[in-house]
């Protein structure tokens, strides 16, 4: 029920409806979780006893007697034939637990568990566990080279790039008035650096005071970009609408007129972005992205056909693509057709999920 984790109520939801059981800590209940699933699920918070009783073994005339574990017994009554784990972190537990088991055993990797966990050492030892998994699936090539790199088989690493649900046409509505709208949409968190963004639309805004900002999303650096905005004077033309809804988000898409995302990677811990779904989404709207050279927005953002992109940390370069976009409707409008013919072609749903199935050998049905 985690807000941003989009691609795995997709999974849980339309990867095999009706076909499909979930394993979880535990199911987040408003305002801390937004969505639930309509299948059996095996909460592991509510068998506090599970994991003792799995490594437990009584002992009855010196014989090992093993204990009856209800996952075992779920996934049997389940009918269960192969496991998708979401982070290879998180995933871990259970796959050791599993392994050796006969199940079929995928992971899918899906940003920060590529790249800040691989800066710990005995994380990336345990993640060469992997290499007697069925499959490591993730989202870009980049991410899939870190992996190789990183120790585990190539033939067993796949890349199945995100897909979203593209409508059928473009859903930009052009504006009736002067004012050129950029959107961010995203987590304040040092990855995504607001501040970046935010001093990149300034400088522009002092060139063109038609442009405004709206900002989508809450974090640890929201204050800190309260505090910007507020020091700069900018608080009538940058709106901050914290956490919202999806419905609220695409309004909000419709509207814009640009998209507007800095991602970095974190200098405290190297996380980075795997690819980002708030691209996808705006492309699917036929809105021009202003971006960065990080992870696998180049494999989403096509330089100079689809959107713009500036190397990481360049704010003066971001800042004047929005100045070149902002002065050029017709420059918008071929971009934003390209974004969305790309995301329809190329990122689409359906795409991604028959790349899945294909990965994890299920039929579709």
């Amino acid at each position: 029920g985690v807000p941003s984790e989009t691609f795995i109520r997709r999974h849980f939801q339309k990867l095999l409806p009706g076909r499909t059981v979930g394993i979880c800590d535990v199911v987040l209940k408003e305002p801390r979780g937004n969505w639930g699933v309509e299948c059996d699920l095996f909460e592991i918070s509510t068998r506090i006893n599970w994991a003792f009783h799995k490594m437990r073994q009584q002992v009855s005339g010196g014989k090992p007697i093993p204990v009856y574990d209800p996952l075992m017994r779920f996934l049997e009554r389940s009918q269960v034939e192969v496991i998708l784990g979401e982070f290879l972190d998180q995933s871990l537990p259970l796959f050791r637990l599993l392994r050796g088991t006969g199940y079929r055993f995928f992971v899918h990797a899906h940003g920060f568990d590529v790249t800040k966990c691989l800066s710990d050492e005995k994380m990336r030892d345990a993640y060469l566990e992997y290499g007697e998994s069925d499959g490591v699936i993730t989202m870009s090539e980049v991410s899939r080279r870190i992996l190789i790199d990183s120790g585990l088989p190539e033939n067993k690493v796949h890349t199945a790039h995100y897909g979203i649900e593209v409508p059928s046409s473009p859903l930009h509505e052009p504006s009736e008035t002067n004012l050129i709208r950029c959107l961010a949409v995203g987590r304040m968190a040092n990855k995504k650096s607001p501040i970046y963004l935010l001093e990149a639309f300034r400088r522009a805004y002092a060139m063109n005071n038609s442009l405004r900002l709206d900002y989508i999303g809450a974090g640890e650096l929201a204050v800190m970009a309260s505090q910007f905005v507020k020091c700069f004077h900018l608080e009538s033309v940058v709106t901050f609408h914290g956490v919202q809804s999806s419905s609220f988000v695409q309004e909000m898409l419709r509207k814009a007129d640009m998209f507007m995302q800095h991602s970095i990677t974190d200098p405290s811990n190297g996380d980075m972005e795997g690819l980002p779904l708030a691209i996808l989404e705006a492309m699917a709207h036929g809105l021009p992205v202003v971006s960065t050279r990080h992870a696998g927005i180049p494999e989403q953002v096509l330089e100079g056909r689809t959107g713009l992109l500036v190397e990481e940390g360049d704010v003066e370069g971001m800042s004047s693509m929005v100045l070149q976009l902002a002065a050029d409707a017709g420059f918008r409008r071929v971009l934003g057709q390209a974004g969305y013919d790309r995301a329809r072609d190329t990122f689409n749903w359906e795409m991604n999920r028959s790349r899945l199935l294909a990965i994890l050998n299920l039929k579709q049905g």
